[in-house]
């Protein structure tokens, strides 16, 4: 037996929080690789004599929007970090990290694919890599959806 009776479960949440923390980390690179791919792709696509980023309003808001995720994300992994740094265990934040480093990397991939168009779903874009890795950190080690579970279970409980 691992430590005390009755004491597995939260012996489990907090091992598993250390894996947790490391998605949002992940997410963001992987959302900071898609969206620097994005930006340079439409500055240098050329259509109707102009760059994409300059002719349409539409891909620069794509863009500030895809910016926006990646830093609250960023803001969420610095602070996570602090709070377990100081000694806190984290265990909603390293939830909440690995949901929103899905959420972010799928969100920036998916749009990052969607301004290359066709392109984008090609193997040596790498776009389309970073797609089914965000899709993955979704369900590997626990759905984000049993997280959520928990997380408001912790919400019920004041233990955030």
């Amino acid at each position: 037996m691992i430590g005390p009776l009755h004491g597995g479960m939260m012996a489990m949440f907090v091992s598993a929080t250390d894996e947790f923390l490391s998605c949002g980390p992940v997410g963001l690179g992987m959302a900071e690789a898609c969206y620097e791919m994005a930006l340079n792709y439409s500055l240098e696509r050329v259509q109707c004599g102009q760059s994409m980023f300059d002719r349409f309003q539409l891909t620069r808001h794509k863009l500030v929007k895809m910016y926006t995720e990646i830093e609250s994300l960023r803001a969420l992994v610095y602070s996570s970090a602090a709070k377990r740094d100081s000694g806190n265990p984290s265990l909603a934040e390293g939830r909440m990290l690995k949901a929103k480093g899905y959420e972010v990397s799928e969100y920036v991939a998916n749009e990052a694919i969607q301004l290359f168009g066709g392109v984008g779903t090609i193997v040596d874009t790498g776009l389309e890599r970073f797609w089914r890795d965000a899709k993955m950190m979704a369900i590997g080690g626990a759905s984000v959806e049993a997280l959520n579970e928990q997380i408001a279970m912790m919400i019920k409980n004041k233990m955030v």
